[in-house]
């Protein structure tokens, strides 16, 4: 055998060792010693059980014995051929014919439990393998990129000698060992599952390891791993074996074995680490068991080469593969002819193939980098779902016939084909007009796909194809249109069911300068060239398919299977198409989208194309949802006659209705849908008259935000119309809602709403408003009514009839801009459940009364005509008030009963004129009160202030703003009182002790430091005066003495003749002064403001 490949899977095997005549360089080429050719062999036998324990690796005691079956029983008679000639190991030491998958040896052996009258059909296959070469998986010519089917059933295609003298011959299809025991599973703790055998060669009893299965190996960077696989039992001696994982614990070196418990049939390995690290995980389980494999957030980067004949679902979401898998070689099967020579046809039961979020725009194979015809040639054609979303982020290449040809072939020619992966052959069909077409090329796949309705479709896959026997080419074949198709998603996988390239992390198809298209939808499709500069939708089949994303990419045309599902698309019915997004995909166009035979459509999404509306909604009764947020729609060409009553809009497109001109609201694009919630149009160029929601049943939410709809319906003034009403009577109607009793969300804002609504006064319309019970609801919730084109100015409607409603906003619009004196402001008496009302800059009129809304939380009526504010009962949970810029006459509002929780009052630029003491003090959640530019008096500001100085000491804080000032309102009193001060203080004092001679004493004392006065200085009441007070002996001598005074001129003290003080006596003088004045003092109103900014509160007045 020669062995192409350098490096197979670990295995240097790059030396041809059938022509090397020492065993032992043979063996040391293959990384082995000559024990390991004995074991792989099984011929010696002299080897023992423990010298082949050694050898392999497996340090485990084998006990287990099982009889041996006579080799002369009748029942193997003619199956298998008993060996013979072994005495020149080293010549031929490994010869097979054909793929030898599964291990290092494949041969067939004849199960010890089949009993008597055992045919071929009965034979089993083995593997023959160490643990020293089960990294060698592969056989004859094996392609190293190409998976191996480890463990399965791949039968050895012509003859397997094993050893023997080359002038030795097999029997075709037979091998040449006998087993006589059937494999004893042994599980060891490197590779599992692993069986012995024992073989009888040359009447001699062998032992050899052989392993079902070897390793799955899958290098992943990981801290943290989940990762599944569901599968079938594996079952030994009534025993299920559980998949075994390992892998090396980079943490500290030790290699972690895991099995854990399998549930409902899945066994999920979980690892937590404390670092982020490479490492390789080892699978132990036969791959042909594994049914799905979901591997999320592993940063896989290689899918390992392991061929799961069995797997139904991959999903490997957030890795970094940077190549697509081949999926179609990873689970295809292959069927071959009676010989065994060739392949007739192959199978695969892939359904799922998830890869979100990986890189496959990496790929180093420069056909794989784009989503196109390379990539389908790796898609299996039993592919069902296809996730490829942030996968790819170029444009698409799918090619034209000269590189990828689909032939639409008769059963006859279809049964011939023989498929070869990589040689060139070449077949006959017949067609178009031609009998006998010959065509050369490599020959990759062939499927026969059997629609629900219809005759089957055989067709047949060819790579790089070219007409042979002739210079014409299969360009020229006249009439070929119906039997030559090109490779995409349409041929490749015709029951795809759900198809998703959605953007993630920027990553998405876009149009580049290299954006081109197979023009196949001309008539006649020309499949030999390109229309450049535009990125095509794929093409898909329509009558398999249900969910279809390409959300958020940059196509630049609908497929044009959309436009024409059946001349185009194949559609043979009705389709199963469920789901259609194609949001955000800011170019794309069609001429059109046709969704008659969409029947079980539920979801349509539109958002920011250029699309129109699919046209055959109408009685579409599993449609969900319509999603036209941002869209341009195509113009239709509506005609200008509004300017007679009941005349169409102004040259609008009226998008929602059949045709730009509709006549009867039986043309309403979306009547009959039953099951439709949502209609979501904002920002979108939607334009012309309101529908009547015939059939919507199931109408949820209703969004015209940002759109240039009018109102109106059809319907002429000469018509018995809406009860005599011309259809621009008015903007909706009493019944428009009438089928659609479970909207609970109308959002509309539109310049043009309004417009040519109203009342015909001989030039135009006036007026524009509401008929008064259209929104007569019972689930109504969210209600937005809001213009800027001052057209919507007659009466306001009623909200009487939606008892659920929480939110009613209509800020803005000019309600009773038509009537001098304004509307009415509405009555809230029958919605208990509002939450927010928004009735800004308006003309409302006449009072506001808001009576048991014990849910409402935000009240905003500013910029009105209001005059008074009347009752207001049960309003706990009110936050906000605003009603200023009206003309509300009379007191201030007593919301301390009402709603004590209000924070935020605002009633500014009003009429305001009296206050009622004791209304603000117990609304102690208050941060935030403006009654600015009001009539409030001295005597109210001065009320509303002492309130609020209790209301801080009930409820201490900062923060909080009030404003009294402005225009109109008087500033808080501020009364002056005058108080007598005066104040005494001691300025100095001198202490002296005499000393003098008794006999002569003295009676004059000079004061050495101390200056003293009782001058008196100033004008009442504000005078300064000073005195002085004498001390004898720590006395006080009130002045003045008869017997000593004080001396200010000259600062001395003067005692009377024979009252002169002896040697000892202390005389002290204190200097005094008095300041005598007067201070005034501010009360009233300003003081409390002082009071209260300096607690923190802001107070702003006059």
């Amino acid at each position: 055998m020669t062995i192409n490949n350098p490096v197979l899977f670990g295995l240097k095997v790059s030396s041809n060792f059938a022509d090397i005549e020492s065993k032992s360089t043979a063996l040391n080429n293959l990384g082995l010693d000559i024990r390991d050719l004995e074991t792989i062999q099984g011929i010696s036998p002299t080897v023992s059980r423990s010298e082949l324990q050694q050898v392999s690796g497996l340090d485990v005691n084998l006990t287990k014995y099982i009889d041996r079956l006579k080799s002369d029983t009748a029942q193997y008679s003619n199956l298998i051929s008993l060996s013979s000639g072994y005495d020149n190991t080293t010549r031929g030491n490994l010869e097979a014919f054909g793929a030898v998958s599964g291990g290092a040896v494949r041969y067939q052996y004849v199960p010890n439990d089949k009993g008597t009258n055992v045919t071929t059909d009965d034979l089993k296959y083995g593997d023959i393998s160490t643990s020293r070469v089960s990294a060698w998986s592969g056989g004859s010519e094996a392609n190293p990129t190409e998976a191996i089917s480890y463990g399965a059933s791949v039968q050895v295609r012509g003859s397997l000698k094993l050893g023997q003298d080359v002038s030795y011959s097999v029997p075709a299809n037979e091998a040449i060992l006998k087993v006589l025991d059937n494999p004893e599973p042994v599980r060891f703790n490197t590779e599992v599952p692993t069986e012995i055998l024992k073989i009888n060669i040359n009447g001699q009893d062998g032992y050899v390891y052989a392993m079902k299965g070897i390793p799955q190996i899958f290098t992943i960077a990981f801290k943290r791993l989940t990762m599944t696989f569901g599968h079938d039992p594996y079952t030994v001696d009534g025993v299920d074996l559980k998949p075994i994982y390992t892998f090396t614990d980079t943490d500290n070196g030790n290699e972690v074995v895991s099995k854990p418990n399998v549930s409902s049939g899945n066994s999920t390995i979980r690892f937590n680490s404390s670092q982020f690290k490479e490492r390789e995980m080892r699978v132990y389980y036969p791959p042909k068991f594994i049914k799905t494999l979901t591997a999320n957030n592993c940063n896989i980067g290689v899918f390992p080469n392991v061929k799961y004949p069995n797997i139904t679902n991959i999903t490997m979401v957030n890795n970094i593969l940077s190549a697509i898998p081949d999926f179609k070689t990873i689970s295809y099967e292959p069927t071959y002819n009676a010989d065994k020579t060739e392949i007739t046809a192959y199978s695969s039961v892939l359904r799922t193939i998830n890869m979100q979020n990986n890189r496959f725009y990496l790929d180093s194979d420069e056909d794989q980098r784009f989503l196109g015809s390379h990539t389908m040639k790796r898609l299996p054609t039993s592919t069902y779902t296809i996730n490829f979303r942030g996968c790819y982020n170029q444009h698409s290449e799918f090619k034209d016939a000269n590189d990828f040809l689909v032939l639409k072939a008769t059963s006859t020619e279809y049964n011939l084909v023989r498929l070869d992966p990589e040689n060139k052959q070449t077949f006959t069909f017949e067609i178009g007009d031609e009998p006998s077409v010959d065509i050369k090329g490599i020959y990759f796949d062939k499927y026969t796909y059997s629609p629900t309705e219809g005759s089957p479709i055989y067709y047949v896959y060819i790579e790089d194809p070219s007409r042979v026997g002739t210079t014409d080419t299969l360009e020229t074949i006249n009439n070929y249109q119906n039997q030559v198709e090109v490779l995409d998603l349409f041929t490749r996988t015709p029951r795809l069911k759900s198809f998703n390239i959605q953007n993630l992390g920027n990553r998405r198809i876009y149009k580049t300068g290299s954006s081109k298209y197979v023009n196949v939808y001309s008539n006649p499709k020309d499949l030999y060239g390109y229309v450049d500069g535009v990125e095509i939708t794929p093409r898909v089949n329509l009558n398999e398919l249900e969910y279809f994303n390409i959300y958020d990419c940059y196509f630049t045309k609908l497929n044009p299977i959309w436009e024409q599902p059946q001349a185009l698309g194949g559609l043979l019915s009705d389709s199963p198409l469920t789901t259609f997004q194609v949001g955000e995909n800011e170019a794309l166009t069609s001429g059109g989208i046709d969704f008659t035979l969409m029947t079980s459509i539920n979801s349509i999404s539109i958002y920011d194309t250029s699309l129109p509306i699919p046209s055959g909604l109408a009685n579409k009764t599993t449609l969900s949802s319509l999603n036209c947020q941002y869209t341009r729609f195509p113009d239709r060409g509506g005609v200008a006659d509004h300017l007679a009553p009941g005349g169409l809009p102004e040259a609008q497109d009226n998008d929602l209705w059949n045709g730009p001109n509709p006549t009867a609201l039986s043309d309403y694009a979306l009547s009959g849908c039953t099951s439709l919630r949502h209609l979501r149009f904002y920002a979108a160029k939607l334009d012309g008259m309101i529908p009547k929601f015939i059939g919507n049943t199931q109408l949820r939410s209703i969004g015209f935000r940002n759109t240039t709809v009018e109102g109106g319906r059809p319907g002429g003034s000469g018509a018995v119309f809406n009860g005599g009403e011309h259809g621009r009577r008015y903007i909706m109607w009493d019944d428009t809602f009438q089928d659609a009793q479970r909207v609970n969300s109308i959002r509309i804002f539109s310049n043009n709403l309004g417009r040519n609504i109203g009342t015909w006064n001989g030039s135009g319309y006036e007026g524009a408003e509401f008929q008064d019970g259209t929104f007569s609801l019972p689930s109504l919730s969210y209600l937005l009514i809001d213009t800027n084109g001052n057209y919507l100015n007659g009466s306001f409607f009623s909200t009487s009839g939606a008892p659920a409603l929480r939110e009613l906003h209509s800020n803005g619009v000019g309600w009773g801009e038509a009537f001098t004196d304004g509307t009415p402001f509405p009555s809230f008496a029958g919605n208990t459940n509002l939450y927010r009302v928004d009735l800004r800059n308006n003309k409302f009129k006449g009072t506001i009364s808001l009576n048991n809304l014990n849910r409402l939380r935000f009240f905003y009526a500013s910029q009105n005509i209001i005059s008074a504010i009347g009752s207001l009962n049960n309003l706990n949970r009110l936050n906000y008030f605003y009603a200023a810029n009206n003309q509300i006459q009379g007191a201030v509002p007593d919301f301390s009963a009402a709603a004590p929780n209000l924070q935020f009052c605002g009633l500014n630029n009003n009429q305001i004129n009296a206050y009622t003491n004791g209304s603000l003090r117990t609304m102690t959640r208050l941060r935030s009160l403006d009654l600015s530019n009001n009539l409030l008096n001295e005597s109210n500001i001065d009320n509303i202030l002492n309130d609020l100085l209790i209301n801080y000491n009930n409820a201490r804080r900062s923060g909080v703003t009030i404003n009294l000032g402005g225009t109109g309102n008087s500033p808080p009193s501020a009364i002056t009182v005058t108080t007598p001060t005066s104040s005494t203080s001691k300025t100095g004092e001198e202490i002296i002790t005499v000393n003098q001679d008794p006999l002569s004493p003295t009676g004059t004392f000079n004061l050495q430091t101390l200056i003293i006065s009782n001058a008196t200085t100033g004008n009442p009441p504000n005078t300064t005066v000073n005195f002085a007070k004498l001390y004898i002996d720590g006395s006080e001598v009130i002045l003045p003495s008869a017997f000593v005074q004080l001396d200010y001129a000259n600062d001395q003290v003067e005692f009377q003749p024979g009252f002169e003080p002896t040697t000892g006596t202390q005389i002290k003088v204190e200097q005094y002064q008095t300041v005598n004045g007067e201070i005034s003092t501010t009360t009233g109103g300003i003081t409390v403001k002082t009071e209260l900014n300096a607690k923190g509160w802001t107070v702003i007045t006059n």
